[in-house]
């Protein structure tokens, strides 16, 4: 599950807001709306519904992003939103970091590389046949996945970069 804390990654979808051709309305960072913001038991909580109808549950933990949070949701209401941002501004504001160039997809391409390469460099013993290859690929795909809030098959796919894996690809020989 992933966790939404100042200076940590989280997963939420910031692009494709909508899509006509499902029957829900997905909500990414520049859609969500103050409903979206949950407190329950004294815990923070973002809940929404991602692409592909994937319900997101993600707990806030830093007490700043919290207060942030809970400031936004206030003045926003339950049916505002939290964020007064459309996506092709935020678009055009990752073009304009480091180089140039990024697409904010590239944000969450970073989030699940980065993740699937800790991932692999925890495992101790790496696998040593096609089957232990696949079903640890398949481990931390799932891994990445809750992260970003899609599928083991979305982010082996789209967002983990297949050079993570290369070591244990050479360990299989």
């Amino acid at each position: 599950m992933a966790r939404v804390s100042k200076g940590k990654p989280h997963g939420v979808n910031i692009t494709h807001a909508a899509c006509p051709f499902f029957v829900f309305r997905a909500l990414g960072a520049t859609t969500l709306r103050g409903e979206n913001v949950v407190v329950e038991n004294g815990e923070m909580r973002l809940k929404f519904t991602g692409k592909k109808g994937i319900e997101l549950d993600l707990p806030v933990t830093d007490p700043q992003l919290r207060g942030i949070f809970q400031e936004r949701k206030q003045k926003a209401g339950d049916g505002g939103k939290l964020f007064n941002i459309t996506a092709s501004q935020l678009g055009a504001y990752a073009k304009t970091l480091g180089s140039g160039g990024y697409k904010t997809k590239d944000f969450r391409t970073h989030l699940g590389t980065s993740t699937a390469r800790k991932l692999v460099a925890d495992v101790k013993t790496p696998p040593k046949t096609e089957k232990e290859l696949k079903k640890a690929m398949t481990a931390v795909a799932k891994k990445v996945s809750a992260i970003l809030g899609n599928t083991p098959a979305v982010a082996l796919g789209a967002y983990i970069n297949p050079n993570v894996f290369e070591g244990w690809k050479t360990s299989v020989g």
